[in-house]
């Protein structure tokens, strides 16, 4: 952290608008709460890790492990689901925008209301928790919570459907 330091500060001396604003780090890194060590083959490099899980299963595994001062656990179940879960989620989005000139349209019921402030507020919580870096806060809120109130509200709407406005937000 000291280098990483020094090396922004010597190179950008005369800018400081480059300096780092903030750093977050933890401790160490766990594979399944078990400490790496490589005496013991329990140890992953960053090669391996995409290899196995995938960049995309491995960006997610790792904002679930952790973003606190607490040690970070990196669980390779969640590394092999996330990608499926991914998939599901594009897949989900695709079928939305492709069946968007189909929805409902006109004023907004309460369903529809709700939904827009759902979106907003996540929205809002999502850029917070980004800036904050909460990365497991931000996965979670974003990835998983949002999917769960989609789907609420697709069973709320199941009469009239989506609104088109929502769908595309």
């Amino acid at each position: 952290m000291t280098m990483f330091l020094y090396t922004h500060a010597a190179i950008w001396d005369q800018d400081q608008s480059k300096w780092p604003r903030s750093i977050h780090c933890t401790g160490k890194l766990f594979i399944d709460a078990e400490k790496m060590n490589p005496r013991l083959a329990l140890c992953m490099s960053l090669a391996g890790a995409i290899k196995n899980y995938s960049a995309d299963g491995v960006r997610m595994a790792l904002a679930d492990a952790g973003d606190t001062q607490d040690d970070a656990n990196f669980v390779t179940d969640n590394a092999n689901g996330m990608v499926p879960k991914l998939t599901t989620f594009i897949d989900f989005v695709e079928n939305r925008q492709k069946s968007l000139p189909t929805l409902r349209t006109g004023e907004l019921n309460l369903f529809d209301r709700m939904m827009m402030n759902t979106l907003n507020s996540t929205i809002t919580e999502a850029d917070n928790f980004y800036r904050t870096m909460k990365f497991r806060a931000a996965l979670n809120a974003v990835f998983f919570e949002l999917q769960a109130e989609f789907s609420q509200y697709e069973r709320l709407c199941a009469n009239d459907g989506p609104h088109r406005d929502v769908m595309a937000k």
